[in-house]
Order: structure tokens, then C-alpha cells, then sequence
């Protein structure tokens, strides 16, 4: 991956700003610039924020009179862009106001995101110093953009600001926010997912007043979430599932903040390359996937092979070869595992007899199915469902 678009992917993913980098006019990069973003759909303000950028000696940090601000830093043919966002908490009245200036369509507006200025300061120096090979401090950049610093207010608006901070947090991340994460799961789009996931860290609303606990069930959620999304975007729920259970189980190890988000990070990341390599790697037949469609269409019924061949046309040696060497096991050995995934989802969800639960997913026996179940989970299934089944159960 070339350094600065490395660069920019990294800024996206800590502070959730929108970013994009031109080059002769042309987008050659860009994160969280879905739905409407003025820079690309609205050329005359782009034009005029290059020209203001270049008419001085240091990269523009611009704020309009709704107080979101945009930076631009570049030079010649190449400028990169940044925002919008806001140093300050942007009630909503804000927020529409600056939308509506922009010529946004109705119904498309979402919360500005919220960057502390000695961040944003950051930002722009570091992509500013790869961009154009010349480094500038805070005090250049404040100056030049007539920008007055934070430490200038009063200790009534500091107040004032903490109070707006909590009940900001307290705020719960919007369905839209949850909807791009899924997207960027379900398309395999690696980098954007994890930009996403912490962004919803700002957003997401308050489940415990432990840090630790908050984190550890932000992380759970972004599992969840990211398991979902990926079965959408073609994972096998046997794969999905399992790689959802074996990490869970690494949070349960996790004991402070960082190797939370650390374990978290690993976990999207893990499941969105999952999705990512299964659709670059679409050289499995159609037959093969067809053959996976009915059995997870039919896992509660008796399934055979040569019924599944029959449909296809084809002989059921021919798919018996082609489905273990396109899925690495056989098809008996598919069809038990995506049996034993939904008898897993059952054990945590619902009430019903461990003896109950093995019919209706199809084992002939109660026995046979403790001995496969052993096998895939490495617990027996009475030991799993006292180890997920959630509380409120």
C-alpha cells in the first residue's frame, strides 16, 4: 500500500473523519465520504478551499459560521481534504443548518463528528508533512487560520462543555452508522470496517459505568454484528459462528481497555478478511455452491447425496470430489457442522431440551449428537449452555 494512503487510512480509523485525496481533480482516495460529502459532490466549494489553501504558506483549517470546520493541505495537482468536523458539540439545529447551506437532499443528514483541536492539529501536520515534505507547528497553522485554541475558554463554557461531553456520550450510535459497519463486513471492505467500529465507539450509548465493561461489551457487540454481516456476505454460518465463539472466549481473557479494543479490532478485522478472500476467490462452482444453499435450506431434513447431484445434474462422485476439494471437507462433514452451529444457537437462545434441540436439527440420537457436538465445540452441549446462555435467560 503506498505510505500516504496508509496514512490517511490510519487517520480515518482513529478519529472517524471523512478523507480524501485528489490528484488532477480526480478522487484517488477516500474514507467515510459514503452517502452525501461536500468535497466530491459539491466542486465549487472544493475549488474554493484549494484556492484558499494555496493563496497561503501553511495547510487551511477553514470554519464556517455553522462552526464545522474542513482542512485541505497539498500543493501543485495533489491536495487531500478532511472533514467535515467540529471541535465543539454540534447540537442538532447546528447540524441541519450547515447540511442545508451544503444542498443536501433531506433525510440524508448525520452527526458531525467531534475532534479535539490538538487532534485535528495533528492530523493535518502529519498528512501536510508526507504530502508536501514540509512540517509546521500548532502555532503556525492556529495563526495563519486566524483559529483561536480551546485553552482560551471560559471556565463557564469548559463546564459547560464536559456536561454537553457526557450527555453526548450517552448518546446511542444511529441505525445508519450501524448499517455502513454491516456494509463494510458484508463487502469485505477491511480498512473501512475498522474505521467504523471506532467511530461507533464515540457514538455508542453508555452500558456500564465501568470502562473496562463498556469496552468489553462494545467489543461484543462489534462481534455480533460482524458475524452477521459476514454470513450476509457469503461466510458459511458454521465458519462465521465458530470464529465468533473463539473470540468471545479471548475477551473473556481480556482484562484492561487496551487488549479489549486490541482483541476487537483483531476480531473485525479477522471476520471482514474472511468475506474479503471468499469473494476474491470466486472460482467455486457453481455447483458447490449450490450444493452448500441446500444443505443450509434443508439441514433439518435427511439429506443425501445423491438427491443434491440428481438436482444439479451431475453424478454424486463428481460432487462428492468437487465439493472436498473446493471446501476442504466432505459433504457429510459440511452438513454436521452447519447442524451443530444451529443447535449452538439454539443451546444460548431458547429454552428447549438438550434431547429437543438434537431432533430438530436432524441427529438421529441424542448420544451421536453429544459426540459431534464435543468434537466441533470442545464442550459437551449442557457445558456450552451454561458457559453463553445470557443472563436474562
Amino acid at each position: 500500500m503506498d505510505k500516504l494512503v496508509f496514512i490517511l487510512s490510519k487517520c480515518f480509523q482513529l478519529t472517524g473523519v471523512s478523507i480524501s485525496l485528489y490528484k488532477k481533480g480526480e478522487m484517488i482516495f477516500s474514507a467515510g465520504t459514503e452517502d452525501f460529502y461536500p468535497i466530491r459532490d459539491t466542486k465549487e466549494f472544493r475549488q474554493r478551499l484549494i484556492q484558499t489553501a494555496q493563496s497561503q504558506q501553511v495547510p487551511l483549517i477553514g470554519r464556517d459560521v455553522h462552526k464545522v470546520m474542513f482542512a485541505c493541505a497539498g500543493g501543485g495537482d495533489s491536495f487531500c481534504f478532511l472533514g467535515p468536523v467540529s471541535t465543539e458539540h454540534l447540537n442538532r439545529i447546528e447540524v441541519h443548518r450547515f447540511y442545508f447551506d451544503m444542498g443536501m437532499r433531506k433525510g440524508m443528514e448525520k452527526q458531525i463528528p467531534f475532534l479535539p483541536l490538538p487532534r485535528l492539529l495533528a492530523c493535518v501536520e502529519i498528512i501536510a508533512a508526507e504530502l508536501t515534505g514540509h512540517t509546521y507547528t500548532d502555532e503556525e497553522i492556529l495563526d495563519a487560520n486566524a483559529i483561536r485554541d480551546d485553552s482560551e475558554l471560559t471556565a463557564e463554557k469548559k463546564k459547560r462543555l464536559e456536561r454537553q461531553d457526557v450527555m453526548e456520550e450517552a448518546a446511542h450510535h444511529t441505525y445508519m452508522e450501524e448499517r455502513k459497519l454491516l456494509d463494510c463486513v458484508r463487502e469485505g471492505r477491511v480498512e473501512e470496517a475498522l474505521g467504523m467500529n471506532a467511530r461507533m465507539d464515540a457514538e455508542i450509548g453508555m452500558m456500564s459505568k465501568n470502562e473496562t465493561e463498556q469496552c468489553r461489551k462494545l467489543a461484543t457487540v462489534a462481534i455480533a454484528l460482524s458475524v452477521r454481516a459476514a454470513i450476509d456476505g457469503g461466510l458459511s454460518p458454521a465458519e462465521a459462528y465458530q470464529m465468533s465463539d473463539d473470540f468471545l472466549q479471548k475477551l473473556d481473557a481480556c482484562n484492561d481497555v487496551s487488549t479489549l479494543i486490541a482483541m476487537r479490532n483483531r476480531a473485525v478485522r479477522e471476520i471482514t478478511t474472511k468475506v474479503h478472500d471468499r469473494l476474491m476467490k470466486r472460482k467455486r462452482s457453481s455447483y458447490v455452491e449450490r450444493c452448500c444453499d441446500y444443505v443450509n435450506k434443508n439441514y433439518r431434513n435427511k439429506i443425501y447425496l445423491t438427491k443434491i447431484a440428481s438436482e444439479l445434474g451431475i453424478s454424486p462422485s463428481y460432487l462428492s470430489r468437487l465439493f472436498a476439494r473446493e471446501m476442504g471437507v466432505t459433504l457429510q462433514d459440511y452438513i454436521v457442522r452447519i447442524r451443530i452451529e444451529h443447535a449452538a444457537n439454539l443451546l444460548r437462545f431458547s429454552n428447549e431440551s438438550i434431547s429437543t434441540i438434537s431432533d430438530y436439527v436432524n441427529f438421529p440420537s441424542q448420544s451421536y449428537f453429544g459426540k459431534m457436538f464435543l468434537r466441533y465445540k470442545n464442550m459437551t452441549p449442557r457445558e456450552y449452555r451454561e458457559v453463553y446462555k445470557p443472563k436474562e435467560f
